[in-house]
């Protein structure tokens, strides 16, 4: 089984958590593909063209997607929104556009998408959670399981 491994590599966090999560599958034997490793725009149209490209023709010869459901950020700030959402006193996080695509384009080719969160999230959005066929708590651990894609792990937060 070959996986897709999607998420956020923006920023020097984002970035070292999406290489723990590679070395991880590496370590466990797991075929996979993670961008991360990969993927280097250095400017100019025909690379970004030859990297949306190489993600989708990795992503349809993958068996199951990956998907990291929120955006952690250097020294705990968060993205600012142009329209802020209210919640109560509370921060929100919001995914990777890239990987909430990824996961359309995953869902569209029938694949299982198993979502992962870096932080104890109380909420998430409707669309996400029914995207996912699952969503765990703990990446490393979900990996050292074997992993299942087609278990079902139901989100047990508030779908909002």
């Amino acid at each position: 089984m070959k996986i897709y491994v999607a998420g956020p590599f923006f920023n020097p966090v984002q970035k070292e958590h999406a290489l723990k999560v590679a070395k991880h599958l590496k370590d466990e034997m797991h075929e996979y593909f993670a961008p991360v490793e990969h993927m280097f725009v250095t400017g100019g149209k025909e690379s970004v063209e030859t990297v949306f490209e190489r993600n989708v023709q990795e992503m349809e010869e993958c068996d199951m997607l990956l998907a990291q459901l929120d955006y952690p950020t250097p020294a705990q700030t968060y993205v600012k929104l142009i329209t802020p959402i209210p919640a109560n006193d509370k921060v929100i996080t919001l995914p990777d556009t890239g990987t909430v695509w990824e996961m359309g384009y995953a869902a569209c080719m029938e694949l299982p998408v198993i979502g992962y969160t870096t932080k104890k999230l109380t909420a998430m959005n409707l669309m996400l959670v029914r995207g996912c066929r699952g969503i765990v708590s703990d990446v490393f651990k979900y990996i050292d399981s074997g992993f299942d894609p087609n278990l079902e792990i139901p989100w047990e937060g508030k779908v909002i």
